[in-house]
């Protein structure tokens, strides 16, 4: 099919394609999206883009294109995408069940994969069934829950979602009629957990089980009960014989503050059902647990689904799981929201423990801005992949539609903490985030970088240095922060991605055939370093707008996503005054924070342009001039270069230049 025009797609749309819980054709246009990466989405008719709230109705839970995964995908389609799972079986389908069990409740045993949520409750429907049949109890074949749920549009799972002023409300009397109990309260109530005893007592001979959303009811409207009810459900179901289904579809994988909303009380279901989350939104996966006690029964029957356990489903899992304890919080989760489960704890039950590194979530206080020795206050930071501790609560109090995002920025801050108060919260004082761009290539960045490194660590701070993307350079020559590393001293150095070719690095990497490094994986790495130390050091490519990935990322947008003021560097000579005036709009256009201007390699005899250029270069730049490298600074030693450094850049970067009197030495 050739190119579609935009209104001819939605032409098309509107005639062919029906979309979820709307009529044929729809009655209103739908947004179209051309490309999403991190948590927004890049609108095609040129009108900029939205911030995903709903984060795909809770599946991209590391945002959207995010490497580890796309590498992941094309890493396992190269060898297999799918054959059947009967009497087949292979290393990643095996591998995805075995990090299943070691991480869910303890006593979930078995696995089976299916390929959506609602088949994953469906299937756990049918466990339940299958096993009161076998033990010869077939008028066991009800199940209770409560109002406010949902747990798919299959069959089974419709019987169970709420039958009153629901969108299910049309099949009353044609689905099963199940038994329901009220919504539960928020806070614990004894006398709701008195309901659910005496229902669960009453129903007893014909129940098969009791299904629930443990913690947060999602599509009911985000609504938090009291943890405490997974106990009293547990300790009713085994007192008359009634298995116990978790759906934990959108709950699980941290969405509540803990791994599994099960996690909160220590309780462990029959059933657990799990999906959404569990690839990261990137393919339809879903899986459902259970114990070997249910195992042993249904096995004397059959389940089957024609699309379980693919090997690009399966693959894509373990990645899912590792990409989060490579950020922030190595994988703890700490509670919700006051508006989620620590206040509907039952009474007198400990409050969940609080993230060791980021407290409570959702606070938008201030965090520190860029200063070698003297931090100031910034908005805070907000990343466009967040650390999992940042996405714990995203369920209680994610966004009800996607909007624009100038208008929802307070949207992913209110999400997110901020490494400010992640190095608080460790004790380690406050914390700096700088981004160091050029106005070209070979204007001195690396050196600059270096100096302003080796300032900060001799006023005793602790200094990391990230460089996105090394283009140019061998696996076994020095990079960058190799060389920022041997002139500054004691600094801890992260390079993200090398590339052979001295090419851009999106270019390198495609030429390369390698992963690119985008900048939300550029704000997840600096946020990380952020934690332990208490300043990082962004050094970029040879520019503010030099493409780092195919979805035109650039260093720009991963200073805008960790809100931190970029430091320009400069030339001295000829065209300086046009780059860095072109680079000084820009980031005003983005509404990012200016630091000044550093000349990166200040000549010994300089010519009357660049004379004229350091006069001329603060007005331009409408930002101050922070320093002056000397032009082969590089080669000095680092005895030598360390007790040069303070030299060089004013005191805003912790040195003692001053700018009126370098110039007054060389200005005509």
């Amino acid at each position: 099919m050739p190119d579609l025009s935009l209104a001819e797609l939605l032409d098309l749309d509107r005639r062919h394609v029906w979309h979820p819980y709307g009529p044929m054709p729809g009655r209103q246009e739908p947004l179209v999206v051309e490309a999403a990466s991190g948590v927004r989405l890049r609108m095609a008719d040129g009108t900029g883009e939205l911030i995903d709230g709903m984060s795909s109705w809770w599946s991209a839970i590391h945002g959207y294109n995010h490497p580890v995964l796309n590498e992941a995908a094309r890493e396992q389609l190269s060898r297999m995408s799918h054959v059947m799972f009967g009497g087949l079986t292979h290393e990643p389908a095996v591998r995805l069940a075995k990090r299943l069990v070691d991480i869910s409740p303890e006593g979930l045993e078995h696995v089976f994969l299916a390929d959506s949520g609602s088949v994953s409750v469906e299937v756990a429907v049918k466990m339940c069934l299958q096993y009161w049949r076998s033990l010869g109890r077939p008028g066991k074949q009800r199940l209770l829950t409560w109002r406010g749920g949902y747990h798919g549009d299959t069959w089974q799972p419709m019987s169970v979602c709420d039958p009153q002023g629901g969108m299910h409300e049309l099949w009353q009397g044609v689905l099963q009629r199940q038994v329901f109990a009220d919504a539960p309260p928020v806070a614990y109530e004894e006398s709701y957990a008195d309901q659910l005893r005496e229902l669960i007592e009453r129903h007893a001979d014909e129940l098969a089980a009791v299904i629930v959303e443990p913690v947060v009811q999602g599509a009911g409207g985000m609504r938090f009960h009291s943890p405490a009810y997974l106990r009293v459900l547990r300790e009713a179901c085994d007192a008359h014989d009634v298995l116990l289904v978790f759906d934990e579809i959108a709950t699980g994988f941290g969405r509540t503050g803990a791994l599994f909303a099960a996690d909160h009380v220590g309780v462990t279901p029959d059933v657990m059902c799990l999906g959404k989350a569990l690839t990261g939104g990137y393919l339809t996966l879903a899986a459902t647990l259970c114990t070997a006690r249910v195992a042993d029964g249904i096995s004397r029957g059959r389940c089957r689904c024609s699309r379980t356990g693919p090997p690009s489903w399966a693959t894509r899992s373990p990645p899912r799981w590792r990409t989060p304890r490579s950020t922030c919080c190595s994988g703890r989760t700490g509670r919700p929201r006051s508006s989620g489960s620590r206040r509907g704890c039952a009474r007198g039950s400990p409050p969940r423990p609080t993230c060791p590194e980021c407290g409570t979530y959702g606070s938008s206080g201030p965090s520190v801005s860029f200063s070698s020795t003297a931090p100031s206050t910034r908005r805070p930071w907000r990343p466009r992949h967040g650390p999992p501790c940042a996405r714990a609560c995203g369920c209680g109090r994610s966004a009800t539609s996607s909007t624009r995002c100038r208008r929802t920025s307070r949207v992913t801050r209110m999400w997110h903490g901020s490494p400010a108060r992640c190095a608080r919260r460790q004790g380690k004082g406050d914390m700096s985030v700088l981004v160091i761009t050029g106005t070209g290539t070979e204007v001195g960045k690396t050196v600059t970088t270096a100096a302003v490194a080796a300032v900060a660590v001799a006023a005793g701070r602790s200094v990391a240095v990230l460089k996105p993307a090394q283009t140019g350079v061998r696996p076994d020559e020095r990079g960058d922060a190799d060389e920022v590393a041997r002139l500054a001293g004691a600094v801890t150095t992260l390079e993200l991605a090398r590339y052979p070719e001295p090419l851009a690095p999106a270019t390198a990497a495609r030429r390369a055939g390698l992963p690119p490094v985008g900048p939300h994986e550029v704000a997840e790495a600096a946020a990380k370093l952020a934690v332990e130390h208490d300043l990082v050091l962004v050094e970029g490519a040879g520019g503010l707008l030099v493409r780092f990935d195919d979805a035109d990322g650039t260093l720009a947008d991963a200073a805008r996503l960790l809100d931190a003021p970029v430091l320009v560097v400069a030339s001295a000579g000829l065209g300086t005054l046009n780059t860095t005036e072109l680079t000084a709009r820009e980031l005003r256009r983005r509404e990012i924070g200016f630091a000044g201007v550093v000349i990166g390699s200040w000549p010994e005899s300089p010519d009357l342009a660049s004379r004229c250029n350091l006069a001329d270069l603060p007005a331009v730049a409408g930002a101050g001039l922070l320093g002056a490298i000397p032009a082969g600074a590089g080669a000095h030693s680092p005895v030598g270069f360390r007790a040069g450094a303070p030299g060089w850049l004013a005191p805003r970067l912790g040195g003692t230049w001053d700018a009126d009197t370098f110039a007054s030495a060389f200005v005509p």
